[in-house]
């Protein structure tokens, strides 16, 4: 996967996904304080131990210790953008709040709305940005997590997602697919799949895309 020749096509697609995807409001969690504490901690181990040790981290464990924590929304790619791209403006306007982005990437290091901005802002700012370089590589390993467990192209092999912005920016800038509709949701086997219709404009071949939403719907309000 070549990731630096379609990283501005990602970044771009990344700011204006679907606004279906991005409208709902925040959730407020009714579970306990302890267990979203215990949760919160055990997903910001994970991440400690891929920013220091990348190779020996578990990317899919992030992703999936994410959407058990209190940073996450599985609507909340709008909002998450929004508040890197504040915090990223004031750090190039004062690099002493540098920290102050960095720690909010290490919050939603599992959505990876958070490394293409972050790689962004590496672009933009250079060497003042380096502690950013390594997001490129994070975004890859990522992004290898979901395509490990299969292709989409049925439902044994649906892509497993946690944010609903993840169906759009997979099938245009990962799979290079386009979207041509939307099925109603199916349920078979105790699970729950996002489906579309879409086409390879390459090739004009048209295929399905299945996507496991398991952990969206799972995400107690």
């Amino acid at each position: 996967m070549r990731f630096s020749a379609i990283f501005f096509v990602v970044f771009f697609f990344a700011a204006v996904e679907p606004a279906a995807a991005q409208t709902q409001d925040a959730p407020v969690s009714t579970r306990p304080a302890k267990s979203l504490q215990a949760q919160d901690a055990a997903y910001l181990a994970l991440v400690d131990t891929a920013l220091q040790n990348p190779a020996a981290a578990d990317f899919q464990a992030i992703r999936f210790a994410y959407a058990k924590s209190s940073f996450y929304h599985p609507y909340g790619g709008d909002k998450i953008w929004k508040e890197l791209d504040s915090a990223g403006k004031a750090a190039r306007k004062n690099i002493a709040q540098l920290p102050a982005y960095t720690g909010l990437v290490r919050k939603h290091f599992g959505h990876y709305r958070s490394h293409v901005h972050a790689e962004h802002l590496y672009q933009l700012g250079g060497d003042d940005f380096a502690a950013l370089k390594p997001h490129k590589d994070f975004l890859a390993a990522l992004i290898g997590s979901i395509l490990k467990n299969g292709d989409g192209k049925a439902p044994e092999t649906a892509l497993q997602i946690i944010d609903i912005t993840e169906e759009y920016f997979l099938m245009r800038n990962v799979l290079r697919l386009q979207r041509i509709k939307k099925r109603p949701t199916l349920q078979k086997d105790g699970h729950i799949y996002d489906v579309f219709d879409a086409i390879d404009p390459r090739s004009g071949e048209e295929t399905v895309i299945y996507f496991n939403v398991d952990h969206i719907f799972a995400r107690p309000l």
